[in-house]
């Protein structure tokens, strides 16, 4: 878990836009399904993008933010969710 914690670290922290990505992705899936579990991932994932990119220029942290506690809970929440919304979407999609 650890490991795939430091991997999406590793591309969001730097690169907090690529977390838009995903938001679009469900976006689509909701403008489909008109699923509520999906619209709940797109807008998830558009929140964390902000604020990812809200803590790395330094407005919600001060300048000690090596040390993401935060990140612990965030990531499994997204990556449950996603999973969840990415079947219910994949199965709305090909249904219609």
């Amino acid at each position: 878990m650890s490991q795939i914690l430091q991997f999406l670290g590793g591309i969001f922290i730097p690169y907090p836009y690529i977390a838009l990505i995903p938001a679009i992705i469900f976006g689509l899936f909701y403008f489909k399904s008109k699923n509520k579990t999906v619209l709940a991932a797109a807008v998830l994932w558009l929140v964390y993008a902000i604020y990812e990119e809200l803590m790395l220029l330094r407005i919600l942290c001060s300048g000690e933010c090596n040390i993401r506690i935060d990140l612990l809970a965030i990531y499994p929440i997204l990556f449950v969710l996603s999973a969840i919304a990415l079947y219910l979407g994949i199965k709305n999609f090909s249904q219609k």
